[in-house]
């Protein structure tokens, strides 16, 4: 047999190999196990809301985790924030293993002083009395006025969360901390690419340089075998 045969009868047996390893990768278990992991935790997960020793508004839950980041796409929800997980997911899948999306909701509950208090006629002759509103701390700043008529106000917020995704016995968990006591967390979803662990051992065509047994000299040689990766580069 030449050598062109052997080689197109190598790479023919290679193939083969990478078929076969694709196609029981796709049916193995792990797949259908972590797909119904998943939906079960959309189904049934709700985010676990908290407050710190110090006041901080903490919303908690679990993170979905699967081995292949398509896997979510098969996931059934009515969750506006599950779709907008699944789109993030899809757009960074090949630059990031982690994707987390919080909606936030801020409440301003609180009195405020009056500022200034201005009389004045208007353009139908009629006197109209005005009340200026102004409020700042480190987190809000409130500015405007309220008379008959209308009202008016411009707000600003200072937002500031902490994302953390913590391993926990069996899980992961996303657990988002806004340090602005007037905002909170009012959802979070959170999504984990789990790496695989490093193989050592692999079937495939092999190269290098060695004894040939027949004339005992240094040979060149191509084969397919089993290998045990040392080191890899």
């Amino acid at each position: 047999m030449d050598t062109k045969k052997i080689l197109l009868s190598l790479l023919i047996i290679a193939i083969l190999l990478l078929t076969i390893k694709i196609f029981i990768r796709d049916l193995t278990p792990t797949n259908y196990e972590e797909k119904y992991k998943m939906q079960i935790q959309v189904l049934k997960d709700s985010v676990k809301h908290y407050k710190t020793k110090d006041g901080k508004n903490v919303a908690e839950i679990n993170v979905l985790v699967s081995s292949k980041a398509s896997l979510l796409k098969e996931i059934q929800s009515d969750k506006k924030i599950i779709s907008t997980l699944k789109s993030e997911v899809n757009k960074y899948k090949n630059n990031t293993d982690v994707v987390t999306i919080i909606e936030t909701v801020t409440v301003v509950d609180t009195l405020f002083d009056t500022d200034t208090v201005i009389t004045y006629i208007d353009s139908s002759g009629n006197k109209e009395i005005e009340y200026g509103i102004v409020f700042t701390d480190k987190w809000i700043s409130i500015n405007g006025f309220v008379n008959s008529k209308k009202t008016k106000l411009s707000i600003e917020t200072n937002d500031e969360y902490s994302v953390a995704i913590v391993k926990d016995k069996k899980n992961y968990k996303a657990i988002v901390t806004s340090s602005n006591p007037y905002s909170s967390v009012k959802d979070v979803a959170s999504y984990k690419v789990k790496l695989p662990k490093p193989k050592h051992f692999g079937i495939g065509i092999i190269a290098g340089y060695g004894i040939d047994f027949i004339s005992l000299r240094p040979a060149p040689f191509l084969g397919i075998g089993v290998s045990y990766n040392v080191i890899k580069f």
